[in-house]
């Protein structure tokens, strides 16, 4: 084959031009490589070997290619695994695969009892939790200075893990560690809520702040008496809880489940203790600065809450 670079030349640029390739990177291509020159019929001919000839072509073809994809296809997204692989780091806008698309909800995770939450109790320095429970069962709240009152009242949740399987298990686990032991109730508004939940010390509270998987809504309407984590978005739920004390609360029902309700404690109903929380305070108490100074900020300010004396699983009923 006697080929000449001004014989690839012209096809090269044709290609180029019908891929869509700038026009002045097409004259510098053309300059590259016919080095510049125009052919010469006068002026003896240079052999180049056929094998360099091929390899120009082959290289003039990729870069083609490579511009071409560059200037057509600027969104398309990039394998991650093989970025990844090239030790590139890559963030795509692709859609989400279909079984992430909106309308179909993935089966809840039940937290409690695994190996692997075992790990990461064990590596935050908490309790590991327990088996995740799958029968109703009752907590034992024992709750001081009601009203001004400094005795002790008891108030019984039974807890229905087939409400919120994920929240069931959080709340069991913090029960049985301890965690609600001295937690006040901090924020209660008459008619609408009350709520505890936050560690009296701040080292503690940021152990336990690891969130939990989201359950599903509208299993359980927020009525009078029932017992819910507070949500913030999406796997929005920690520690903090509240207790419905009124009928107008349905309006929760799109972002928050109940996990559990107070129930009747020898003959009385419960709700009518809770009324008793003491309430002055309203809203006051912010939640972000109990999360940073602890009760060294509720006792300086707010010495008058009413607060969980010890939380227990009560195995008896």
């Amino acid at each position: 084959l006697s080929l000449s670079l001004y014989t690839i030349k012209r096809p090269c640029l044709v290609a180029a031009r019908t891929l869509g390739f700038p026009t002045h990177l097409c004259h510098r291509l053309a300059m590259m490589l016919s080095s510049g020159e125009p052919p010469n019929p006068y002026k003896p001919k240079k052999q180049k070997s056929t094998f360099k000839l091929v390899a120009m072509a082959i290289f003039a073809f990729v870069m083609i290619s490579f511009f071409h994809a560059m200037l057509h296809h600027p969104d398309k997204p990039v394998d991650e695994r093989a970025a990844a692989a090239a030790g590139l780091r890559v963030q795509n806008d692709a859609p989400p695969p279909p079984s992430a698309k909106a309308g179909k909800s993935e089966e809840p995770k039940v937290s409690g009892g695994s190996s692997s939450l075992r790990s990461e109790a064990a590596a935050l320095g908490v309790p590991a939790p327990g088996p995740a429970p799958t029968r109703p069962f009752n907590v034992l709240l024992f709750v001081g200075n009601l009203a001004g009152d400094s005795k002790e009242t008891r108030v019984m949740i039974t807890v229905y893990p087939d409400w919120a399987p994920n929240a069931a298990a959080r709340f069991k686990h913090l029960v049985e560690s301890g965690f609600y032991d001295g937690s006040k109730f901090f924020l209660v508004v008459p008619g609408f809520a009350a709520q505890a939940g936050l560690h009296g010390d701040p080292v503690v509270q940021k152990r336990w702040d690891a969130k939990i998987p989201d359950d599903p809504v509208g299993v359980q309407s927020n009525e009078r008496g029932t017992v819910a984590f507070v949500r913030d978005g999406v796997w929005g739920r920690n520690t903090q809880f509240f207790i419905t004390l009124g009928d107008k609360n349905k309006n929760l029902d799109k972002t928050h489940q109940p996990f559990g309700k107070v129930v009747s404690i020898t003959g009385r109903d419960g709700l009518p203790t809770l009324e008793k929380l003491y309430n002055r305070y309203r809203q006051k108490p912010q939640a972000e600065t109990i999360r940073k100074e602890g009760d060294a900020y509720l006792d300086a300010q707010f010495s008058q809450l009413s607060y969980i004396e010890r939380a227990i699983i009560n195995k008896r009923g």
